[in-house]
């Protein structure tokens, strides 16, 4: 009876620190992406280079890249370049957001679930407690 016991209480908290952790861990991803939400153009750059928030260091940055060899050199007008610009721009924007979206739906699910198993397993202990010291105070009808 005693080892059953202690099975049950070893399974319950180990329930309840694995769903802590999770919950730690789904919490942080969850503000990151509400971070990268609310900035897409300053996330981290998990999608390569980061594209510069102005036109001004586009072109800095555009102009100041080595060229191939064999590459004729860039003789594009600014008016192209701001274009390209604008649709890099707006790329990297549409993919955070994607992603920043996809990360806290998924973080949200999991800082649900991980608080549900951590109620119900602690909830759980405190009765199988309450049973246990209801058994061992009642006398034994045998």
């Amino acid at each position: 009876m005693e080892k059953a016991s202690r099975v049950k209480q070893f399974y319950g908290y180990a329930v309840c620190l694995i769903a802590v952790v999770t919950f730690l861990f789904s919490a942080r991803a969850f503000l990151e992406a509400a971070i990268d939400l609310s900035n897409p153009l300053q996330a981290s750059g998990r999608f390569g280079p980061p594209v510069a928030s102005s036109l001004d260091g586009y072109l800095a940055t555009h102009r100041d890249r080595p060229e191939p060899a064999a590459a004729q050199p860039d003789t594009a007008s600014v008016e192209t370049l701001r274009a390209r610009w604008q649709a890099l721009r707006e790329d990297q924007v549409a993919r955070v957001r994607f992603d920043a979206t996809r990360s806290l739906a998924t973080s949200a699910l999991s800082v649900v679930l991980s608080g549900l198993f951590f109620a119900f397993h602690w909830r759980w202990l405190r009765v199988q407690e309450r049973l246990e010291r209801a058994q061992v105070n009642s006398p034994d009808d045998r």
